[in-house]
């Protein structure tokens, strides 16, 4: 199998995805909210909800920031070729693409609280598997369970805060985003 169809299959599992997301009914946002220069970090320091989603969404953006610079890193030191190494890091981001998609299926379902239970023991789950195992392939898989894993933290945590602080969408983000890239 040549690399060219790999990624064109890869491009076509996306569309598919993609497509499927156009379907989902989403509310439409008709608020009005009033921001400012440090309406976030107000927000962020006056609220301990949104502080704590805050730290909530840094673990998952720092799982994930782990994964993308160390994956072919971790698997060429486990002895994995350079295409190999690679074929670890596409199927962290495919999994990663798929968490997202499927996401918020998953908090409407089960709720927010679950949803970062799941991606908690998800993360927890693949960053032990990569610690003590020495094998190769159980290491591409535990590279897939953690991209599952840090795919809902952010969206999740983004979901629960407009529940907590309704109208504040934009500061809200700013609040959360601005921690993640500290």
């Amino acid at each position: 199998v040549s690399y060219t169809t790999i990624l064109q299959g890869v491009a076509v599992i996306a569309a598919l995805l993609a497509m499927f997301n156009l379907l989902i009914m989403y509310p439409p946002s008709h608020i009005e909210e009033e921001t400012n220069a440090g309406a976030a970090l107000k927000l962020l320091i006056s609220n301990p909800i949104v502080l704590t989603l805050s730290i909530v969404s840094f673990a998952a953006t720092f799982g994930e920031s782990v994964a993308i610079t160390w994956s072919v890193l971790h698997l060429r030191d486990l002895g994995a070729s350079a295409f190999i190494g690679g074929i670890g890091f596409a199927v962290f981001n495919t999994i990663m693409f798929i968490g997202r998609m499927t996401n918020n299926t998953i908090v409407t379902r089960y709720g927010v609280v679950r949803s970062f239970i799941i991606s908690a023991i998800a993360i927890t789950t693949a960053g032990v598997i990569l610690v003590v195992t020495h094998q190769l392939w159980l290491a591409v898989i535990a590279f897939a369970i953690m991209g599952f894993g840090v795919a809902g933290g952010v969206p999740t945590a983004l979901t629960a805060g407009a529940q907590f602080v309704p109208g504040q969408n934009s500061n809200l983000s700013g609040a959360l985003m601005s921690v993640n890239y500290l």
